[in-house]
């Protein structure tokens, strides 16, 4: 959810990033986990690099393992669903 919500905040302020699929993406109903990790993953780790040249800490402070991407995938298919009606 974290992912999601910082994906979402980043697209509500006007901002554009070359990994998302278009400018009305919207990362809650992204069905692909991947492309909604590999767009919040970017733009986490641009927002480290400037957290880090102002002496902040990371916002998102950690590598996602292969088993963390699958936790993901099944919580945000379970919300989206949900979000859906389903």
């Amino acid at each position: 959810m974290h992912l999601t919500d910082i994906t979402d905040s980043f697209i509500a302020t006007g901002l554009l990033t070359p990994e998302m699929p278009s400018h009305r993406w919207d990362p809650y109903a992204e069905p692909d986990t991947q492309v909604l990790v590999n767009v919040a993953a970017n733009l986490v780790m641009r927002v480290n690099h400037v957290n880090r040249s102002m002496g902040l800490s990371d916002i998102y402070p950690f590598v996602l393992s292969e088993a963390a991407h699958r936790k993901l995938a099944f919580v945000h298919d379970w919300l989206r669903r949900g979000a859906q009606g389903r």
